[in-house]
């Protein structure tokens, strides 16, 4: 016979928050500790209002917090290459998951440490600032993907305009 959801005493929404929220427990080990499903502590969660926090908790690092301008900066300088770079995140991360050697460009330019020497790069900069043009039609004009005019743009310090900002200030 099935018990019923409330059935189990541990599962209050004080421990709940304790354990899930504060201590950060894998949402496994609470439902080993209650005796209980994983998908019974989940329907707990839910019930006491308290947010799940997804695949990719927060206790994890991001690539963001392990691309740092510390960690890009001594690897370039030491000559490591964009998969060199990516390989070392990704031990850095704990085998937490593949780091691309795109991934590792993007947070180049971001922390303002990637060269970029295609004249491309120029046009792309002078039509955004100076024609209002999109990323789109900038790339489309460039044969490039959209994702290279951002990078670009980014490496040249440019900021970009996020859906709906208003692209001068006034």
């Amino acid at each position: 016979m099935r018990r019923p959801a409330n059935a189990n005493p541990r599962l209050t929404p004080d421990w709940l928050r304790r354990r899930y929220l504060r201590e950060r427990a894998p949402v496994e080990t609470i439902a080993d500790d209650a005796g209980c499903d994983v998908s019974t502590v989940y329907r707990a969660l839910t019930r006491f209002g308290i947010p799940h926090r997804g695949s990719h908790s927060s206790s994890r690092p991001t690539w963001g917090d392990i691309l740092t301008s510390e960690f890009l900066q001594a690897r370039v300088e030491a000559g490591w290459n964009m998969s060199e770079i990516a390989r070392d995140a990704a031990a850095a991360a704990g085998g937490g998951g593949r780091c691309s050697s795109s991934t590792v460009m993007w947070w180049l330019a971001k922390r303002g440490l990637l060269s970029v020497d295609d004249p491309r790069a120029d046009r792309a900069v002078a039509w955004y600032r100076d024609e209002d043009w999109t990323l789109q039609e900038i790339a489309d004009q460039l044969h490039v993907t959209k994702r290279r005019v951002t990078i670009w743009l980014m490496a040249r310090g440019v900021e970009l305009y996020g859906p709906g900002a208003p692209l001068h200030e006034e």
